[in-house]
């Protein structure tokens, strides 16, 4: 074991562990002969001295008009790491009440531009579950994103072997992209919403925590909601509209 390097994990940083470990094995000496040992500079030495002496780790002694430090029983470090857990035990409490409020609380997130969206496509792929569902129409979605990425991304999730369930715009299909066909070899289900839409409309993915939002070319964005009840929310409203769509 590098004694060195584990006192530096035990917060004996930079030289810090070089003098305590000098002065340990000198038993005494002035802050001049453990800065030559050490090889640091003198004001150096001194600063780092007195900070272990503040941790209790060495002590000092006159002789004359000369100081001289040597070093307290090595077990002083286990007892100020002991004080050290003991403190942390005592504000766990506290640390977890802000944890919890913390992680109750809804995480939105906002990307500017294609290479924001598509970054929020592929994170729609870190779902724990086999399946997500979306509402929305491959028009706008070829529109940011394009052919390619888009045959990638699908590739993609097949590997993953995530299921797909689409409630699209009939209006706005595109027969150019065979691979956002319905069917089990793109692990995809599809239904149709035959209400009008004159123009481009978002895209929102639902998965197991989240809730994404994707924007046409025109607007360019794309929106990341972390929300548990959001989620069971939109979860309810799809499952609702795919009653009613058509195959």
């Amino acid at each position: 074991m590098d004694v060195e390097s584990t006192l530096e994990e035990l917060g004996l940083k930079g030289k810090k562990a070089t003098v305590y470990l000098t002065v340990l094995k000198i038993g005494s000496g002035t802050a001049t002969e453990i800065a030559a040992l050490s090889s640091i500079k003198r004001p150096t030495c001194y600063d780092i001295l007195d900070d272990l002496m503040g941790q209790g780790l060495i002590n000092q002694t006159h002789k004359g008009s000369r100081r001289y430090f040597s070093a307290e029983d090595p077990q002083r470090l286990l007892e100020n790491h002991r004080a050290k857990e003991k403190k942390i035990k005592q504000l766990m409490p506290q640390l977890s009440a802000f944890y919890d409020n913390a992680s109750n609380k809804p995480n939105v997130r906002f990307y500017d531009g294609v290479e924001g969206i598509k970054k929020a496509e592929y994170e729609v792929l870190d779902s724990t579950e086999c399946e997500y569902y979306y509402f929305g129409s491959l028009k706008s979605l070829d529109s940011v994103l394009g052919k390619e990425f888009l045959e990638n991304l699908v590739n993609e999730r097949v590997k993953r072997g995530i299921w797909s369930n689409a409630l699209r715009v009939k209006s706005l299909e595109m027969k150019s992209l065979p691979f956002m066909s319905d069917g089990s070899e793109y692990l995809r289900r599809v239904r149709y919403m035959n209400y009008p839409v004159l123009g481009e409309i978002v895209t929102m993915t639902v998965t197991d925590t989240k809730v994404f939002i994707s924007s046409s070319y025109q607007e360019c964005y794309a929106l990341i909601i972390e929300s548990a009840e959001l989620v069971n929310l939109m979860k309810v409203v799809w499952h609702s509209c795919w009653q009613s769509a058509e195959k």
